[in-house]
C-alpha cells in the first residue's frame, strides 16, 4: 500500500512526538520505525532524526541507559549495505558527530575503515571519505577523541 502525503505527513509528525516524550522505551520505538524498510523514508527519516538526542545517555551523573543501544542500532545501519544511503549516512554522522567521546572510539573507526573498504555506494563512500577527512583535521576539541 502507498502511503498518500498526508499519511506520511500524519506519520511523520507521531515519531517526532515519540522522540519528544524521553521514556526509557522511547529508542526501542524509534528504532523499530527506522529499521522498518516498509515504512516511507521520511518516516524512517524522521525516527532517526529523533533517536540522535537518545545516543547522549546521561542526564548530568545519572545514566539513563538507553546510549549504548541507539549506538548499536545506527551502527547496523550503516553497516548495512542495502540500506537507503541517505540513512546510511545520517546513521554514521549521528554515531560520530552527536555521539561524542561516549562511542567514538577507536573500535568504531576501524569499522568503519573496513566498511569503506568494501563499499559500493558511491554516495556512501563520499561521504564517509568527506567525513573523516574534515574530522583529521578538526581543531575542536569536542570532536576530537583520546
Amino acid at each position: 500500500m502507498i502511503d498518500n502525503d498526508a499519511d506520511i505527513r500524519r506519520k511523520t509528525a507521531a515519531v517526532f512526538s515519540i522522540g519528544n516524550t524521553r521514556l526509557k522505551q522511547t529508542p526501542f520505538y524509534l528504532s523499530l520505525s527506522f529499521l522498518n524498510s516498509s515504512f516511507p523514508k521520511q518516516v524512517r527519516s524522521a525516527a532517526l532524526f529523533s533517536t540522535k538526542k537518545y545516543l547522549i545517555s546521561f542526564d548530568g551523573d545519572k545514566d539513563l541507559g538507553y546510549g549504548l543501544t541507539v549506538n548499536r542500532v545506527l551502527l547496523h545501519v550503516f553497516l548495512n549495505k542495502t540500506e537507503d544511503a541517505e540513512l546510511r549516512n545520517s546513521a554514521l554522522e549521528a554515531l560520530i558527530i552527536e555521539g561524542g567521546n561516549q562511542f567514538v572510539n577507536e573500535n568504531l573507526f576501524q569499522q568503519i575503515s573496513l566498511s569503506y573498504g568494501t563499499e559500493v555506494n558511491p554516495q556512501v563512500k563520499s561521504f564517509v571519505w568527506t567525513l573523516l577527512k574534515s574530522l583529521s583535521g578538526t581543531k575542536n576539541p569536542c570532536l576530537l577523541t583520546k
